[in-house]
C-alpha cells in the first residue's frame, strides 16, 4: 500500500513539476515528510454534557444523565470535541495544506469524520498545533455490543485505547483543488487522562 501511495505521490510531483509549479511540488514533498501526532483532546461533550460532568476517575454522575437519556431514546448521541493535532515539519521547506478531510477511529471503529476548511502552513523545521473540531454520533458505540468507548470513558485515568486520525490534505494548484493521494494515518494509544488535561 505504501509503495502505491509513493508511486501516486511521485506521479503527482512529476505532473506538478512538468506544469512548472515548483512551489506546490516542494510543499507537497514537505507535507509527505511531516510527522503528525495527537497532542491533546479538549472540550469533549456527549449529548451536550461536558465529559468532566459525566465521569471523572471512573465515577458516573447520575445528575448528568437526563440529557444523555433523552438522546439515547432518540438513538442519537452526539459527541463533540477538539483534537489538537501536532504537525512537525523536519524539512528545509514550508509544508502547506489548504484544507483536509479527516476520519477519527476509536479501536478501529469510526467515531467522527469531516472537513477542516482552514489553510495550515508549517514553516521549515518548526511545529504547529492545529485544533480540529470534531462531531460524531456515538449511540452504537455506547449501547451496542462493544462497550470499549464506554469502558474507556468511565475507566480510571490509566485506561488506554487506540485512536487513529486519517487525514487527506488538499492543495490548490492553478485555482484547482487537488486532494493528496490516499490518507495519512496517525495511530496513537492514548490514556484516559488526556481527556482531562
Amino acid at each position: 500500500m505504501k509503495k502505491i501511495l509513493s508511486l501516486i505521490l511521485l506521479a503527482t510531483v512529476f505532473i506538478l513539476n512538468s506544469c512548472g509549479i515548483k512551489d506546490t511540488k516542494t510543499e507537497l514533498e514537505s507535507l509527505a515528510k511531516c510527522k503528525f501526532q495527537i497532542k491533546s483532546i479538549q472540550e469533549m461533550t456527549i449529548a451536550g454534557t461536558p465529559l468532566e460532568k459525566i465521569a471523572k476517575n471512573g465515577n458516573l454522575d447520575l445528575g448528568s444523565l437526563p440529557g444523555i437519556a433523552i438522546a439515547a431514546l432518540q438513538k442519537n448521541i452526539p459527541l463533540d470535541a477538539i483534537i489538537n493535532l501536532e504537525i512537525t515539519n523536519p524539512t528545509d521547506s514550508k509544508a502547506s495544506i489548504d484544507e483536509f478531510d479527516y476520519i477519527i477511529l476509536f479501536e478501529n471503529k469510526e467515531l467522527a469524520n469531516g472537513t477542516v476548511n482552514q489553510q495550515i502552513s508549517v514553516p521549515s523545521k518548526e511545529t504547529s498545533v492545529v485544533p480540529i473540531q470534531i462531531k460524531g454520533e456515538v449511540y452504537n458505540m455506547i449501547f451496542g455490543n462493544d462497550k470499549a468507548l464506554l469502558n474507556f470513558l468511565l475507566g480510571d485515568n490509566s485506561s488506554k485505547a487506540n485512536f487513529t486520525i486519517k487525514v487527506k490534505p488538499t492543495l490548490t494548484v492553478a485555482g484547482q483543488k487537488i486532494k493528496y493521494p490516499g490518507y495519512i494515518s496517525i495511530d496513537k494509544q492514548l490514556s484516559r487522562d488526556i481527556l482531562f488535561k
